[in-house]
């Protein structure tokens, strides 16, 4: 999309571009779906004509064409159409594409993308809440402890078996396996713990800065105090640590929203308003 669209033009794209990929799903899914169906109801035997080596082959064959289908046709479908942001590149699917029908605007950078819906300035008039609902937070953290739990006795567990045991290769691997297992089970209950206070607080951004409301206290941290801004990429979450604040902001996509559309929205208020680039992490 390199010049402005209209919002009839925009539709157009939006419905060729779901039909194609319709279209590409099906005909990846279909021809396996339903060779693997008559497998089951055969019980695995092949059909008629075919050696069980050749019917496995079928199988990779089918296998192989969905995803040339979806993952080499289907690679790059909405930018094929235009559905794209020229600034940022950002794909207008999902809640992305109702928002750019309702603002007019990319809902990653803001950059106007239709001529004839006005932008209400997106990034400075609105506020964009963040807040779990308190059913999932507490959710959330009776997991984290019964994972840092379950993490912790299999790897003291494991890691006795493997120092008192005799040796052998085969158990040696195996032990080593589930101790990994196990810290990662800490890594993910650490990543949990660290922003515990975060699942209880609501957070409302804005283009002045993020107020934090913690058991009827709030506390508004303006954007110029803004001293660390990272993105965890595994744990897609936003943390932003202020001058004087001895508490981290995590922000989450607490809406399930799989464009993630005001976690991005904040990322561009991070770096427009607070002038800072975003540091990407794997944790």
């Amino acid at each position: 999309m390199s010049a402005l669209a209209t919002s009839s033009d925009l539709n157009k794209r939006h419905q060729a571009a779901s039909r194609r990929e319709r279209t590409l799903v099906l005909s990846a899914i279909v021809p396996g779906g339903l060779y693997v169906i008559q497998h089951l109801l055969r019980k695995g035997q092949p059909l008629p004509g075919l050696t069980p080596r050749a019917d496995e082959l079928v199988l990779y064959v089918l296998g192989a064409w969905a995803a040339i289908l979806i993952f080499g046709f289907g690679r790059g479908l909405w930018k094929k159409y235009g559905l794209n942001c020229p600034q940022c590149n950002r794909e207008f699917r999902g809640t992305a594409f109702e928002f750019v029908e309702a603002q007019g605007a990319c809902p990653s950078c803001g950059t106007q993308v239709l001529s004839d819906v006005v932008s209400s300035n997106i990034h400075s008039a609105a506020e964009y809440v963040f807040r779990y609902p308190r059913f999932r937070a507490i959710f959330f953290l009776i997991c984290g402890v019964g994972v840092a739990a379950m993490g912790l006795m299999v790897v003291l567990g494991f890691g006795s078996i493997l120092l008192t045991s005799p040796f052998s290769a085969k158990r040696t691997i195996g032990c080593l396996l589930l101790i990994l297992l196990g810290l990662a089970f800490l890594t993910l209950a650490t990543v949990v713990g660290r922003g515990w206070r975060s699942l209880l607080t609501e957070y409302v951004v804005d283009a002045n800065g993020v107020t934090a409301r913690y058991r009827g206290v709030s506390t508004f941290h303006k954007w110029s105090d803004l001293d660390v801004a990272r993105y965890a990429s595994l744990t897609r979450q936003l943390e932003l640590r202020f001058l004087g604040g001895s508490t981290p902001i995590v922000l989450t996509n607490v809406e399930l929203d799989p464009d993630e559309t005001n976690l991005s929205i904040v990322k561009n208020l991070v770096e427009s308003c607070g002038h800072m680039p975003i540091k990407r992490v794997l944790l």
